[in-house]
Order: C-alpha cells, then structure tokens, then sequence
C-alpha cells in the first residue's frame, strides 16, 4: 500500500549533491512564483478575488496540474470554490464530496499538513474522494490546507491526470503558495472585520444622536399629548355620552393614544424607556394575553402555547414584555395570510460563557420564549435587517418598520437578546432570552388588578410641581374638578417657597422630573426635610435613560406621560393609600414588663 506516512515519505528521489543547478532553478521558480502572486493580490480584495488570483498565478508555474481551492463546512461536506484546469482536464467547480464518514481523511485534513496521493484508486485515505475526482479525470492529487492559527480556512489541491510521485519541489511550491495565501486571506479578514467595527461604531454613534433627539422631541410631544388627553377626558364628561360631539372627541383622544404608542416605539428602539419592571412568570404573561392574541390573528391561525412546569421568574416590565409578544404576533399572523399555526414555547435554558460572548450576554440562566409562525418565511437579506428602524416589506402605508426593532429594544434594554431563524417557504422563529431571577420571591401575575372608578378622596391637598404651562393648566383643572385642593408651582424654587408658607398638611406632591433650575428628585429631597410625611409621584415625559435612572434611583412612584384623566386620578388614588397605609404602620415599643 503507498501512501501511508507523511508528506516526506512519499518524496523517494531527492536531487542529487551535485545537481545544483536544478536545486538553484526550483528555488527560483519559487520566488518567482511568491513575486507574481504578491504582485497580483492584497488584501483589500475581496476574498474570492484573492483566491482566483493567486491560483491564477500559481497555474501559470504548473500549466500541468489542475489547481483548485475547496472548502469543508459544518457538516464534513467538501466544496471545490474555484478551480482552474489544462485541457485535458475536466473542470470541478461546485463539485461536492461527502466526507462524513471519512474519519481517516479528515484527521489527516485537520493536521493542517500537505496530504500527497499518488495514486487515488489504491490510497484507502481518499476513499471518499476517488469517485468524484477520478470521474472528472484526476488520478493523483495533492492537497495542502491554507492554514489559520486554530484551523484550516481551506484547502488547495493540484490534481494530476496521471499516476505520480509527487517531487519534494512541488509540495514546497505547494505548501508555500498555500502559506502565502493563508497570510492574504487572513490580513483580508482582518480588514473586512475592523471595517465592519467601524460601520457599527458610525451607527451606534449615529443611532445615540438619533436616540438624543427622540428623547428631547418625546418631552415635548409627551407634554403635548398629555395636555390633549386631559382635555378631552374633562371635555368628553362635560358633554356626556349621548351629546353628539362625543364620538369627536372620543376620535382625538384615541388618536392622541396612538401618537404616544408611536413615540413609545421610538424610545423603545433607542432603549430610552423608563422601565416599570416587575418580577413574573413569562407565561402568566401569555395566559393573560392569550383571548387577546387569539381574536387579533383570526380564527384562520391556530395558536398553540406550552411552557415548562417549573419556569424560572424574570424581572421585566410587563407592558414592554406584553408589546414585544404583540409585534411577533402581529408580523406572524401577516406572514399567514391563508392561515397556519403560532407558537409560543417557554423553557428555562443555560447559556455558556461561549454562547454568552456569541450573543452579547452574561452567562447564567434564562428564560427563553420561542415566537414561531408556519408563514412564508424571510430570505437572508430581510434576516439581515430585520431588526433595523423603518426596515419592513410590507406596501406603503401598511407598516412603519417599528415593530421588530422595538422589541430589539426592550429585549436588549432588560438584558436579553433576541435572534431569528426563518427560510423562505418554511416559517419564521424568533428566540428570545430574558435573564432568570435567582429568586422567585415576590412573582406577580402581569395582568394589573381592575382599578376602581375613580373614587375622589374629597378635601386634600396637592402640590402640583410642573413648569409646562399647557401641561400644568390642564392637570390643574382636572384635580380641583375631582374635588382636589391643589397648590401650584412652576418650578422647584416656587414649590418650596409654596411649602414654607402653607400652614396645613401636603398629603401628596406630584413634580414632573426634568426641570429647568431644580430637578424632580432635587425638589422632592428638600421637600423631604420640610415635610417628611409628603408622598411623591414623579412624572415626566422626557426619557432620557441615563439621566432618569439617576434621579429616579429605585423605590419611587413613577408615572409616564401622556395620560388620560382617569389614570391619572387612580394613580393618586393609589400613592395616596399606600402612604396612609405606611404611616399608619407604628413600631412596637417594649413595655416596662416585657423589658424585665
């Protein structure tokens, strides 16, 4: 049997000491050979261009063997790239090999060392590569891997027409043409890499400008929105149902709602939210939302849900979980327009420290929730994008390209991440990894309790901080009709002032966040100092993530802009019976007996 050792072993005939001259002429082909080559490719090029070129060059030295370079996936299949050829030979581009269960080829593949056949009918190594190569007129070859310091980025091979012992000059041609390519294809590498860190250090810088702009406009169009609402809340009570403008008025106020779902998504995709987070099961979640999803994707899909008995808790907002799961029902039910199945799957999974680095996680345990439609499924340029703002492929005016890239967001906003898996003709899966609590005190269903009408508490008295004036007369009417004494101010500096000189209690005291002069938190502080006793409810339409989190800290009553009359007035209701409820808690003191 030939063939069996090392690449040395199959060299019988070494130059002899004296032939120098053939020895001096070899090396020189050689270096002619790296010259042209290093001549003809750098590493700008795209790689295919690379390969082809230095091939190319290569066949020039060796018109006599059909040079080709193959690649070897996941899945042991070989795959001849490129491939250039005499004409006594037949041409092998995309040819494929089975290499599965060629164990003794592969292993000598992933030496990373030049593998010379002289004879492909006889050498058991190759078995798996004798039928296609000898069929396309191949009866030695020689194959050398282009080598990455880990593994073989490919494999260049010189195939012969006849039988053959492969000369020592030829592998070194070989290997160092291989070695050459290697350094060409890595270098390119390297730049195609550091020029996509680049595109993505421009679009985070350029997706941090946009985020800044969005959160100053949602300040402003937050405290527009806020004083509409309010208006036509009081309007809408002034008129009552049966009054004939009602159905107006109840049209602004829902298309004042759909201005702040829309600004929601906006800040949502810049991960500028103010988060309400709560700690729960992602399955109370679907359960509460399951009537929901069921009447918005039509009696034509079929929606099917399972989760593990023993699912882990997640701390996330509720409402941002709720629309994340909306927008991947919403694009599944449109990718089945004659109906099929949606699946939500929950499990608990273990991420790695490899697949951690992979997805740009922490490893530890999660949460994951598996979205999956048997629609009509995405090609990879729309995978591509999928998750980019105003990115959709449905006609104009039927989708903004917000509703991906929103849950992106809030995924990544509470530490998750979220990836794809879709081909065209056979579904789409979304994969969503939320991070596991380590303790599961505290779990809360998703749905809010049912609030009350809005019961006024008669007679207390308020101190409404806010310095929009728009925003301020608005609230303030919609207090003092619900039977509220309210003190107002414009500012921090007025509040305090309004504080020192007011003789009776503030039970309550309701400041927007982000002011000119003196801040929400600020103001709140110094409040505390005078009035210990006083709640505080912060609001504020401007969510500029860095800047809230820091003012807000943690524990405080928080409430979003806009908003309707209603919610408002629950909210207080609320803040205001859980500071009675906390004042009303008196720390047990020893008795003289008890001391004994």
């Amino acid at each position: 049997m030939q063939n069996t050792n090392k690449v040395m072993s199959f060299v019988s005939h070494e130059l002899p000491g004296n032939d120098l001259e053939l020895e001096l002429l070899q090396t020189k082909t050689r270096l002619q050979l790296f010259k042209n080559i290093s001549s003809q490719i750098n590493a700008e090029m795209p790689v295919q261009q690379i390969i082809e070129q230095t091939l190319s060059e290569a066949h020039k030295s060796f018109p006599q063997f059909r040079i080709s370079y193959c690649t070897i996936d996941s899945s042991s299949k070989m795959t001849v790239v490129h491939s250039l050829r005499p004409e006594n030979m037949a041409s092998i581009i995309g040819l494929q090999a089975d290499l599965t269960d060629a164990n003794e080829l592969l292993e000598a593949l992933k030496k990373c060392e030049a593998l010379a056949v002289n004879d492909l009918r006889t050498d058991l190594r190759v078995k798996a590569l004798s039928e296609v190569f000898t069929a396309a007129g191949a009866r030695a070859v020689l194959i050398v891997p282009v080598r990455h310091p880990r593994e073989a980025l490919g494999y260049v091979a010189y195939s012969a027409p006849e039988l053959r012992e492969w000369t020592a000059h030829e592998i070194a041609s070989l290997t160092d043409m291989a070695e050459y390519l290697a350094i060409a294809l890595r270098q390119s590498h390297s730049q195609q890499e550091q020029a996509r860190m680049g595109d993505h250090l421009r679009e985070s810088q350029k997706m941090e400008a946009v985020g800044r702009l969005v959160g100053g406009i949602a300040h402003d169009f937050n405290n527009l929105l806020t004083a509409m609402m309010i208006y036509c809340g009081l309007l809408s009570t002034a008129l009552g149902k049966a009054h004939r403008l009602h159905g107006h008025v109840d049209e602004i106020r829902q298309a004042g709602e759909r201005g702040a779902h829309l600004v929601a998504q906006l800040l949502a995709l810049t991960k500028q939210q103010v988060l309400e987070p709560k700690i729960l099961t992602i399955d109370s979640v679907i359960t509460g939302m399951s009537d929901m999803l069921q009447r918005m994707i039509g009696e034509d899909v079929v929606l099917l849900t399972s989760s593990a008995d023993d699912l882990r808790s997640i701390k996330v907002d509720p409402a941002q979980l709720e629309q994340v799961i909306l927008n991947m029902a919403i694009n599944a039910r449109d990718a089945m327009p004659l109906g099929g199945q949606l699946v939500i799957e929950c499990a608990n999974v273990f991420i790695d420290t490899r697949q951690a680095e992979e997805q740009g996680l922490v490893a530890g345990d999660y949460v994951q929730l598996r979205v999956s439609d048997t629609g009509h499924g995405m090609d990879a340029d729309t995978r591509a994008h999928v998750f980019e703002p105003f990115f959709t492929t449905k006609e104009l005016g039927k989708g903004t390209g917000l509703g991906l890239a929103t849950a992106y967001g809030i995924v990544r906003q509470h530490g998750g991440n979220i990836t794809v898996v879709s081909e065209v003709g056979k579904g789409t899966s979304f994969r969503i990894l939320l991070p596991a609590i380590v303790s599961d005190e505290g779990a809360v269903s998703s749905r809010a309790e049912a609030v009350s009408e809005n019961a006024v508490r008669k007679q207390e008295t308020l101190l409404l901080v806010e310095d929009e004036d728009l925003v301020r007369r608005s609230l303030l009417e919609t207090l003092r009709m619900s039977g509220y004494e309210v003190l107002e101010a414009a500012g921090g500096a007025q509040a305090l002032e309004i504080s020192d000189t007011y003789k009776g209690d503030i039970p309550l005291m309701i400041t927007d966040l982000v002011m000119p002069g003196m801040n929400g938190r600020q103001v709140a502080d110094r409040m505390a100092e005078r009035r210990p006793k006083t709640a505080v409810l912060y609001m504020s339409g401007y969510t500029d993530d860095p800047r809230t989190r820091k003012m807000l800290g943690e524990g405080v009553e928080f409430f979003k802009k806009p908003f309707s009359p209603n919610a408002l007035l629950d909210k207080i209701k609320d803040v205001l019976e859980r500071a009675k409820a906390r004042s009303a808690i008196v720390p047990m003191v020893p008795s003289g007996d008890s001391a004994l």
